[in-house]
């Protein structure tokens, strides 16, 4: 959308090609091991690593997260998943046991993106905005 110029500004967690905007990182996110209590080998401490997480069986979103309903619902199985740290807020202590990924590579940008100068010479802002 920004690249059409229906958009100006966006917050994005994922820059493929930043022709004619302006990135800025306003963010690192940590990302969290999250599967069901109980669930076997889950590590539920701060500053784990990521490797041996492989071992668990890790049900992940696609990239434009259309597989979110599949991975809510795979909560009630013995999976896990990796989030970032929003994710968890919504979770209540009984909900799910949580690991801190320590690895230093493994964290989310949190990026503003906008329009650079005159990327869109045809937009036309109301008189009112000056």
């Amino acid at each position: 959308m920004l690249g059409a110029c229906r958009l100006d500004l966006a917050v994005m967690f994922r820059v493929e090609s930043a022709h004619g905007c302006t990135v800025v990182t306003l963010k690192q996110t940590r990302l969290y091991a999250m599967g069901p209590r109980g669930l076997p080998d889950l590590p539920t401490t701060a500053g784990i690593r990521i490797e041996p997480l492989s071992e668990l069986p890790l049900m992940l979103p696609s990239v434009p997260h259309g597989l979110r309903a599949l991975v809510d619902e795979a909560f009630g199985r013995p999976c896990a998943t990796l989030q970032p740290g929003a994710a968890t807020l919504r979770l209540r202590g009984d909900d799910a046991a949580l690991g801190q990924i320590g690895n230093a590579h493994a964290l989310r940008p949190n990026l503003r993106v906008s329009l650079s100068g005159d990327e869109c010479p045809r937009r036309r802002w109301p008189s009112a905005w000056g």
